[in-house]
């Protein structure tokens, strides 16, 4: 292919998304077509995971070394490398010097995500659980660990609703053998919004009970 194509996200064996410049990712996709790959256009703003986008490093960069970081206090990988970020602080290096080399070049790097449920696998995570909607990234992590024992869980899919899909991630995983621990409304551990409840539950509460209506007929 001429021209600048490059692949931006590595999701899985079965999906990458190439990015680059438009008559190039035009040429490539009908080299796809020629061997019989599918190839279907994303509708995005820029070619982000270029270095058609790089210049915008700067600011994020500047952004970044504003903000008050710790090093993780848990086990994070990050899709710039797919690699575990740091824990601690090399002697003489401070946290941003320390975390920024994975996270300020990951908006025109390329995401790898196939390296980073590997690497995550490797180190003993079995139960990947995706938070937010829909489920891309649980099918990218099966699609990744077709061939290893593992579970994939997705808790909101719109299809399915956002309470509905939640109850059957906590289903999955407590038949996984997962301790299941929900803590009382009051716990300051939720939000506020939580505290309220949902939508659905909202809407519940204005519909009358049927045996309501009806003994108040009878009356």
């Amino acid at each position: 292919v001429d021209g600048y194509v490059i692949a931006a996200n590595r999701n899985s064996p079965r999906m990458t998304v190439i990015a680059g410049e438009t008559d190039a990712i035009k040429d490539a996709i009908v080299r796809f077509d020629e061997v019989g790959v599918n190839s279907v256009i994303l509708a995005t703003s820029h070619a982000f995971h270029t270095s058609i986008v790089a210049p915008a490093n700067v600011p994020l960069e500047k952004f970044l070394n504003s903000l008050d970081l710790s090093v993780p206090s848990l086990p994070i990988t990050s899709n710039y490398d797919g690699e575990f970020y740091p824990m601690i602080c090399e002697e003489g290096f401070s946290v941003h010097e320390t975390i920024l080399p994975q996270l300020a070049p990951q908006m025109s790097s390329t995401v790898e995500w196939t390296t980073q449920i590997g690497n995550m696998y490797d180190e003993g995570a079995k139960i990947f659980v995706e938070v937010g909607p829909k489920r891309a990234l649980t099918t990218f992590s099966s699609q990744i660990l077709e061939d290893e024992p593992h579970i994939a869980v997705m808790t909101n899919h719109p299809k399915l609703g956002g309470i509905r899909s939640f109850l059957c991630a906590l289903g999955q995983l407590s038949i996984a053998g997962r301790p299941i621990e929900i803590p009382r409304l009051e716990n300051p551990i939720h939000s506020q919004a939580f505290r309220a409840g949902p939508l659905e539950a909202t809407k519940s509460t204005l519909v009358k009970p049927i045996a309501h209506e009806t003994e108040k007929v009878a009356t």
